[in-house]
């Protein structure tokens, strides 16, 4: 038994450790949270990630408006 498996998937976090040097906020570092996990769970559901992403964008300008936020919860995988 190894751990490959598992130590590839932290690495972008890992490599990411120098960046986060730059997140100056709470709000930053939700922000930040929250992008690794929707492109952390989209590479485990084995999406095309760039359309995955362009997708996601696309429905955040058609519901700018929205007060509900409730869209949301249907294009995550």
């Amino acid at each position: 038994m190894d751990s490959n498996r598992a130590e590839q998937e932290i690495r972008p976090f890992t490599v990411g450790r120098k960046n986060w040097v730059n997140v100056f906020s709470k709000n930053g570092a939700g922000a930040s949270a929250i992008l690794y996990s929707i492109i952390e769970t989209a590479k485990a559901n084995i999406l095309r990630l760039n359309d995955y992403i362009e997708y996601g964008i696309e429905e955040l300008v058609n519901h700018q408006e929205d007060t509900n936020r409730d869209f949301l919860k249907n294009p995550l995988p």
